[in-house]
């Protein structure tokens, strides 16, 4: 499993102090379209609908699938200390909205499915960095930095068996 997540250890989390904004904040990567759930399920499609073909992409989703339930964790253990509740949703402007399977684009070619994956890790990095300007607690920060190189090295992998797969 280490092949998928960089080899470096995650900070501890711990904040500096109760701030709900930043839990309200880190819930979209719980539960919106850009979030760690839409990844987790995805990549658990991804996995039984390449494996008949494809058995080393299936096994890559599948691994990868393990990481990002593990920031899923992390990001649900902050959204706590920040004593906001982690469901699977999240919140704009005061307004909640639960996650859905609907966020998918279930594209089954493989390139369509190696790129929209490419591409949705790519969101979550381009977020996560936004965030971690914003917030002012340098242990988030520090999560928020360690768990952006897992997401760079995922892009790396799957534009890997891109080129491998589809030219």
């Amino acid at each position: 499993m280490s092949n998928y997540k960089v080899d470096l250890p995650y900070p501890p989390i711990q904040i500096n102090g109760v701030y709900p904004e930043y839990g309200y904040m880190l819930l979209s990567n719980i539960g919106s379209s850009n979030s760690e759930v839409n990844a987790v399920s995805l990549y658990t499609y991804n996995k039984i609908i390449t494996r008949p073909g494809f058995k080393e992409i299936s096994d890559t989703f599948h691994a990868i699938s393990i990481v990002e339930m593990h920031h899923l964790d992390i990001f649900s253990q902050f959204c706590l200390l920040e004593g906001v509740d982690p469901r699977w949703w999240s919140c704009d402007q005061g307004n909640f909205e639960y996650w859905s399977p609907q966020f998918h684009a279930y594209p089954k070619e493989l390139s369509c499915l190696l790129k929209y994956a490419i591409q949705g890790e790519e969101d979550a990095i381009k977020k996560y960095q936004q965030q971690a300007a914003i917030i002012c607690d340098e242990n988030i920060v520090k999560m928020l930095e360690r768990i952006i190189l897992d997401e760079q090295h995922h892009v790396e992998l799957l534009n890997s068996l891109l080129c491998k797969y589809c030219g």
